[in-house]
């Protein structure tokens, strides 16, 4: 399958569109359709190179998602289909994360606070958080500073190193 995604290759240098050609998920593994993704800082400092990772890499390590192809073994995590949101659960330089059957993953703190990589438990909080949003009870899209295309991810960043945004999202397609 054909995708198109942002890819830092080089400390320093622009983010770059490029089209990429993903395999077919393998034993314990899904396929995700990000519809959006955040203008993470966590990201921006790979690119800068105000922090260290394996690269090139794929950003967007923030978002949400429909499941478009699963393996028979992550059935009994998620199905196709499925509406997801995307957290970085890894270390830095990680090829893959496994998650148990029983959908658990442990050692997540119990608040929300801005901070690299973020400190919540996604598994219970994250569908609190949406039905709070669905009910009106929680104000998110008035926290999004501006939407960009995929195309305009370097303008983004740049928006975000110049102060001109907090929260910024990549609308995938």
């Amino acid at each position: 399958m054909r995708t198109r995604a942002a890819i830092i290759r080089e400390p320093g240098k622009p983010w770059e569109i490029a089209e990429l050609e993903l395999d077919e998920p393998r034993a314990g593994e899904v396929r995700v359709a990000f519809k959006a993704s955040g203008l993470c800082h966590s990201d921006e400092h790979l690119q800068t190179g105000d922090a260290t990772g394996r690269l090139p890499m794929v950003g967007g390590h923030e978002g949400a998602g429909v499941v478009e192809a699963v393996v028979e073994q992550a059935t009994a995590i998620v199905g196709k289909g499925a509406q997801v949101t995307i957290t970085s659960v890894g270390k830095s330089g990680e090829n893959q994360i496994q998650l148990s059957a029983n959908g658990s993953v442990v050692g997540w703190q119990r608040r929300i606070q801005g901070h690299v990589f973020g400190m919540c438990n996604p598994l219970n909080d994250i569908p609190r958080l949406l039905r709070l949003y669905r009910a009106g009870q929680l104000k998110l899209d008035e926290l999004i500073t501006r939407r960009y295309p995929l195309d305009e991810v370097n303008q983004g960043y740049q928006d975000l190193d110049d102060g001109k945004l907090i929260r910024g999202v990549i609308s995938h397609g």
